[in-house]
């Protein structure tokens, strides 16, 4: 299937979501994986490991939504931090991806959302040059 993010760095290609569905062992793993998550700095391969792990569960009640809802939090707040350390053409790539990741967990999973609603109404008013920040916000109206 293709992916919607292109790793384009290989800074998270150790972790690697669990594949396997029936596995007694597989909702530890992925709340293993989504933990270090929150624990790095925002980036694409970030963003493409969660959009992976939605992908390969379309059934909801095997996601953590608390944690998904504080990763996606955490990747709200690192937004800002990336402008200021690696330059405006940085966020605008990860402000596209992150716009597009919130796009399926809204479709996927909607609670993991809902807290968030607001600051992703301003991140998208912040952003309005960028078309998927703009999509966002509309449906998030």
């Amino acid at each position: 299937m293709l992916s919607l993010f292109p790793i384009q760095d290989s800074e998270f290609s150790w972790i690697d979501p669990p594949v396997e569905k029936d596995n007694a062992n597989n909702r530890h793993q992925v709340d293993a994986l989504l933990e270090s998550l929150v624990n790095e700095p925002i980036s694409v391969a970030a963003l493409e490991q969660v959009y992976r792990v939605l992908e390969q569960h379309p059934d909801t009640k095997d996601l953590p939504l608390p944690l998904l809802a504080s990763l996606l939090g955490w990747f709200l707040q690192s937004i800002n931090a990336v402008r200021d350390r690696e330059g405006r053409p940085s966020q605008t790539r990860l402000v596209k991806l992150l716009c597009a990741l919130v796009q399926v967990m809204l479709d996927r999973v909607p609670l993991a959302v809902e807290p968030l609603i607001d600051e992703l109404r301003s991140l998208c008013l912040e952003h309005s040059g960028i078309a998927a920040a703009v999509d966002l916000y509309k449906r998030l109206v």
